[in-house]
């Protein structure tokens, strides 16, 4: 469905996740930086885009 999305073949996502779940994993201020990204996105859920 994602890959779908942005037209992009399955394992190109997923090798693209696997990436940036290892860097989360080696640097701790790119995990503080996502971390606070998926926080914004939570409390910002309910928000809707109108194009």
């Amino acid at each position: 469905m994602v890959a779908e999305h942005f037209k992009r073949d399955p394992s190109v996502i997923s090798r693209g996740i696997r990436k940036v779940e290892k860097k989360r994993r080696d640097e701790k201020a790119f995990d503080s930086m996502v971390s606070k990204l998926e926080e914004a996105i939570k409390e910002n859920k309910n928000r809707k885009i109108v194009k």
